[in-house]
Protein backbone atom coordinates (compact mmCIF):
# COMPACT_ATOMS: atom_id res chain seq x y z
CA UNK A 1 0.00 0.00 0.00
CA UNK A 2 1.39 2.78 -1.04
CA UNK A 3 0.84 6.72 0.69
CA UNK A 4 1.03 9.80 -1.07
CA UNK A 5 3.70 12.27 0.07
CA UNK A 6 2.22 14.88 2.17
CA UNK A 7 2.16 18.73 1.05
CA UNK A 8 3.32 20.93 2.93
CA UNK A 9 0.64 23.86 3.11
CA UNK A 10 1.29 27.44 2.06
CA UNK A 11 2.76 30.19 4.55
CA UNK A 12 0.44 31.81 6.07
CA UNK A 13 1.21 34.86 4.79
CA UNK A 14 0.90 33.80 1.19
CA UNK A 15 -2.34 32.49 1.51
CA UNK A 16 -3.41 36.14 2.97
CA UNK A 17 -1.91 37.73 0.11
CA UNK A 18 -3.88 35.93 -2.37
CA UNK A 19 -6.97 36.37 -0.48
CA UNK A 20 -6.49 40.16 0.07
CA UNK A 21 -4.04 41.28 -2.43
CA UNK A 22 -7.00 43.21 -4.86
CA UNK A 23 -8.01 45.07 -1.70
CA UNK A 24 -4.43 45.74 -0.40
CA UNK A 25 -2.88 47.84 -3.32
CA UNK A 26 -6.05 50.65 -3.23
CA UNK A 27 -5.52 50.49 0.38
CA UNK A 28 -1.83 51.53 0.05
CA UNK A 29 -2.31 54.03 -2.53
CA UNK A 30 -4.76 56.10 -0.86
CA UNK A 31 -2.90 55.81 2.38
CA UNK A 32 0.01 57.18 0.51
CA UNK A 33 -1.76 59.79 -1.31
CA UNK A 34 -3.52 60.77 2.19
CA UNK A 35 0.10 61.15 3.48
CA UNK A 36 1.67 63.29 0.85
CA UNK A 37 -1.61 64.99 0.78
CA UNK A 38 -0.95 65.83 4.54
CA UNK A 39 2.81 66.54 4.12
CA UNK A 40 2.24 68.99 1.00
CA UNK A 41 -0.74 70.69 3.47
CA UNK A 42 1.45 71.06 6.34
CA UNK A 43 4.68 72.41 3.87
CA UNK A 44 2.38 74.96 1.77
CA UNK A 45 0.87 76.11 5.89
CA UNK A 46 4.32 76.55 7.07
CA UNK A 47 5.47 78.50 3.81
CA UNK A 48 2.28 80.44 3.83
CA UNK A 49 3.00 81.84 7.81
CA UNK A 50 6.79 82.31 6.62
CA UNK A 51 6.19 84.43 4.12
CA UNK A 52 3.21 86.25 6.35
CA UNK A 53 5.66 87.06 8.94
CA UNK A 54 8.55 87.96 6.46
CA UNK A 55 6.55 90.31 5.13
CA UNK A 56 5.15 91.79 8.26
CA UNK A 57 8.81 92.52 9.50
CA UNK A 58 9.47 94.24 6.27
CA UNK A 59 6.36 96.59 6.64
CA UNK A 60 7.07 99.57 8.70
CA UNK A 61 4.07 101.91 8.10
CA UNK A 62 -0.09 101.24 7.46
CA UNK A 63 -0.05 100.64 3.79
CA UNK A 64 2.40 97.95 4.38
CA UNK A 65 0.80 96.27 7.20
CA UNK A 66 -2.51 96.69 5.37
CA UNK A 67 -0.64 94.80 2.62
CA UNK A 68 0.00 92.02 4.91
CA UNK A 69 -3.60 91.84 5.84
CA UNK A 70 -4.56 91.82 2.33
CA UNK A 71 -2.11 89.08 1.30
CA UNK A 72 -2.19 86.87 4.59
CA UNK A 73 -5.75 88.05 5.88
CA UNK A 74 -5.96 84.52 8.19
CA UNK A 75 -2.43 84.60 9.34
CA UNK A 76 -1.22 84.87 12.83
CA UNK A 77 1.07 88.12 10.52
CA UNK A 78 -2.35 89.93 9.55
CA UNK A 79 -3.90 89.67 13.41
CA UNK A 80 -0.54 91.71 14.72
CA UNK A 81 -0.70 93.64 11.66
CA UNK A 82 -4.09 94.87 12.73
CA UNK A 83 -3.03 95.84 16.32
CA UNK A 84 -0.13 97.56 14.94
CA UNK A 85 -2.18 100.03 12.84
CA UNK A 86 -4.90 100.56 15.09
CA UNK A 87 -2.07 101.57 17.49
CA UNK A 88 -0.89 103.93 15.20
CA UNK A 89 -4.18 105.46 14.00
CA UNK A 90 -4.42 105.92 17.69
CA UNK A 91 -1.16 107.81 17.76
CA UNK A 92 -2.37 110.22 14.86
CA UNK A 93 -5.45 110.83 17.02
CA UNK A 94 -7.61 109.48 14.83
CA UNK A 95 -9.96 107.83 17.26
CA UNK A 96 -12.57 106.56 15.49
CA UNK A 97 -10.51 104.33 12.68
CA UNK A 98 -8.26 102.79 15.61
CA UNK A 99 -11.61 101.49 17.23
CA UNK A 100 -12.70 100.01 13.88
CA UNK A 101 -9.74 98.71 13.17
CA UNK A 102 -9.91 97.05 16.85
CA UNK A 103 -13.64 96.23 16.20
CA UNK A 104 -12.81 94.62 12.69
CA UNK A 105 -9.70 92.66 14.78
CA UNK A 106 -12.04 90.74 17.53
CA UNK A 107 -14.43 89.90 14.84
CA UNK A 108 -11.72 87.84 13.38
CA UNK A 109 -9.33 86.94 15.68
CA UNK A 110 -11.49 86.81 18.83
CA UNK A 111 -9.38 83.55 20.37
CA UNK A 112 -6.10 85.26 19.57
CA UNK A 113 -3.53 85.49 22.45
CA UNK A 114 -3.79 89.43 21.65
CA UNK A 115 -7.50 89.92 21.38
CA UNK A 116 -7.58 91.27 25.07
CA UNK A 117 -4.81 93.84 23.81
CA UNK A 118 -7.77 95.19 21.34
CA UNK A 119 -10.59 95.45 23.78
CA UNK A 120 -8.26 97.41 26.21
CA UNK A 121 -7.14 99.69 23.53
CA UNK A 122 -10.39 100.50 22.37
CA UNK A 123 -11.32 101.40 26.03
CA UNK A 124 -8.18 103.87 25.99
CA UNK A 125 -9.31 105.06 22.95
CA UNK A 126 -12.57 106.06 24.48
CA UNK A 127 -11.21 107.04 27.53
CA UNK A 128 -8.85 109.53 25.05
CA UNK A 129 -11.97 110.43 23.42
CA UNK A 130 -14.01 111.77 26.50
CA UNK A 131 -16.16 108.49 27.26
CA UNK A 132 -15.10 107.17 30.52
CA UNK A 133 -17.68 105.25 31.20
CA UNK A 134 -17.72 103.52 27.97
CA UNK A 135 -13.97 103.23 28.57
CA UNK A 136 -14.99 101.46 32.22
CA UNK A 137 -17.62 98.99 30.95
CA UNK A 138 -14.81 97.83 28.03
CA UNK A 139 -12.73 97.07 30.60
CA UNK A 140 -14.70 95.07 32.58
CA UNK A 141 -15.85 93.05 29.78
CA UNK A 142 -12.00 92.59 28.63
CA UNK A 143 -10.96 91.21 32.43
CA UNK A 144 -14.26 88.78 32.62
CA UNK A 145 -14.06 87.84 28.66
CA UNK A 146 -10.10 87.05 29.07
CA UNK A 147 -9.92 86.37 32.87
CA UNK A 148 -7.15 84.03 32.43
CA UNK A 149 -5.32 86.11 30.32
CA UNK A 150 -1.99 87.91 30.91
CA UNK A 151 -3.84 91.44 30.10
CA UNK A 152 -6.99 90.50 32.52
CA UNK A 153 -5.05 92.48 35.93
CA UNK A 154 -3.69 94.96 33.63
CA UNK A 155 -7.07 95.59 32.13
CA UNK A 156 -8.17 96.32 36.05
CA UNK A 157 -5.81 98.29 36.33
CA UNK A 158 -6.55 100.25 33.68
CA UNK A 159 -9.94 100.28 35.44
CA UNK A 160 -8.65 101.38 38.85
CA UNK A 161 -6.55 104.12 37.45
CA UNK A 162 -10.12 106.02 35.30
CA UNK A 163 -12.23 105.47 38.81
CA UNK A 164 -9.72 106.99 40.80
CA UNK A 165 -9.27 109.88 38.10
CA UNK A 166 -13.22 110.49 37.85
CA UNK A 167 -13.15 110.67 41.53
CA UNK A 168 -14.97 106.96 42.69
CA UNK A 169 -11.97 105.74 44.96
CA UNK A 170 -13.60 103.51 46.87
CA UNK A 171 -14.05 101.47 43.53
CA UNK A 172 -10.72 102.20 42.49
CA UNK A 173 -9.91 100.41 45.95
CA UNK A 174 -12.05 97.56 45.43
CA UNK A 175 -10.37 97.18 41.79
CA UNK A 176 -7.01 97.17 43.10
CA UNK A 177 -7.83 94.57 46.19
CA UNK A 178 -9.47 92.70 43.16
CA UNK A 179 -5.89 92.41 41.28
CA UNK A 180 -4.29 91.42 44.70
CA UNK A 181 -6.77 88.60 45.06
CA UNK A 182 -7.30 86.85 41.67
CA UNK A 183 -3.95 87.89 40.05
CA UNK A 184 -1.44 87.90 42.86
CA UNK A 185 1.48 86.84 41.11
CA UNK A 186 0.94 89.08 38.27
CA UNK A 187 3.01 91.99 37.22
CA UNK A 188 0.59 93.95 37.87
CA UNK A 189 0.11 93.30 41.65
CA UNK A 190 4.29 93.08 41.94
CA UNK A 191 3.93 96.73 40.91
CA UNK A 192 1.29 97.61 42.82
CA UNK A 193 2.80 96.39 45.81
CA UNK A 194 6.34 98.00 44.93
CA UNK A 195 3.98 101.41 44.79
CA UNK A 196 2.29 100.31 48.24
CA UNK A 197 -0.67 100.29 46.91
CA UNK A 198 -1.28 96.28 46.82
CA UNK A 199 -3.58 94.57 49.91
Amino acid sequence: MTTEPSLPSPPLFDLFWEEHRKKIFPTLGIVFFLVLLTGSLLFLRRSHRIAAESLLSQSTDIAGWQKVITTYPHSGAAANATLLIAAAQRQSHDIAASNNSYTQFLAKFPHHPLAISAMIGKALNDDLAGHPDQALDELQQASIAYSKSYGAPFALWMRARILARIGKSEDAKKTIQMISTQYPDSFVNSMLLRQGMGR
